[in-house]
């Protein structure tokens, strides 16, 4: 198409300069020059014909690639037609979080599981949380000697101070 639309211009150009009158020598080497510019043209157009061939080549080739890849796991020989896509289904609502919980819970132990080891953990940072904390202890009782009516009161208070170490 392209090529078609140059030469049309071409020639037009010509009988315009012909029509202005130029001599017969003029219009010769004009018209050897856009001859040679055609031919130019041409091959140029021939070029992108064969390009575009190949192109439409190498496509057909791999739509044939493509079509044996797809049939091959479906037991098929390569040149058959792909089958068509199967229908789909409407999709299924969901269960709820909880019922998803327990039945991932009863056929998962390792969430069981897991769930036991951070469990372990926090009361494990709970008891290293409180070792640094003093502890306060009253006690209060009677204290009995060998004779019975001789009970003494006893009162007691305690502190454990947990040491402190230096950080550097």
């Amino acid at each position: 198409m392209r090529l078609f639309t140059i030469c049309s211009i071409l020639a037009v150009t010509l009988f315009q300069l012909r029509t202005i009158g130029l001599s017969a020598c003029v219009l010769l080497r004009l018209g050897i020059t856009l001859w040679r510019d055609g031919q130019y043209l041409l091959k140029f157009a021939w070029a992108e014909l064969l390009t575009c061939q190949y192109r439409q080549l190498a496509l057909e080739h791999d739509r044939i690639s493509v079509r044996a890849r797809i049939n091959a796991p479906l037991n098929r020989d390569p040149p058959d037609p792909l089958p068509l896509p199967a229908a789909m289904t409407p999709p299924v609502s969901l269960p709820d979080t909880q019922q998803l919980r327990r039945s991932a819970e009863v056929s998962h132990p390792e969430i069981h599981r897991s769930k036991a080891k951070g469990a372990a953990a926090s009361s494990q940072v709970a008891l290293a949380e409180k070792a640094f904390l003093p502890d306060f202890n009253a006690n209060v009782g009677y204290v009995g000697t060998l004779d019975p009516a001789d009970k003494r009161l006893q009162i007691g208070v305690s502190i454990n101070v947990p040491p402190i170490y230096a950080v550097n």
